[in-house]
Parts: C-alpha cells; sequence; structure tokens
C-alpha cells in the first residue's frame, strides 16, 4: 500500500510565489501541472490562486 504524503500550504499561501519553489512545488500540483505551465498561467492570470484556477477552467473551492 502507497501512502501519499499530504501537501501542506505553502507559507504566505494565498498567492501564488514563482520566486518560491515549494510554493512553485505545491500549486503545480494542486493545479495537475508541470511547474514551466504553472509559471505561464501566473504571468497570464497573477498570483492568486483563484485567477489562475480560472484561466484554466477548473474548479476552485
Amino acid at each position: 500500500m502507497v501512502l501519499e504524503k499530504a501537501m501542506a500550504l505553502p507559507a504566505g499561501g494565498a498567492r501564488i510565489d514563482l520566486q518560491d519553489p515549494e510554493s512553485v512545488r505545491y500549486w503545480a500540483e494542486v493545479f495537475g501541472l508541470d511547474e514551466i505551465d504553472l509559471m505561464m498561467a501566473v504571468l497570464t492570470a497573477g498570483r492568486r490562486p483563484q485567477d489562475v484556477a480560472l484561466l484554466l477552467r477548473r474548479p476552485w473551492r
């Protein structure tokens, strides 16, 4: 049986911080993207996760 490691929201998690590798990994996993695609989405939509979700047409909490 494989146990998945729960990912904790990075510090300052209200925004996607492209300068913080932990934040990039976390949000890439949340949105199911690779890191480059996440960076492109953030550069297009902005740093708020809900704006990135809207751009990607993904549901947000």
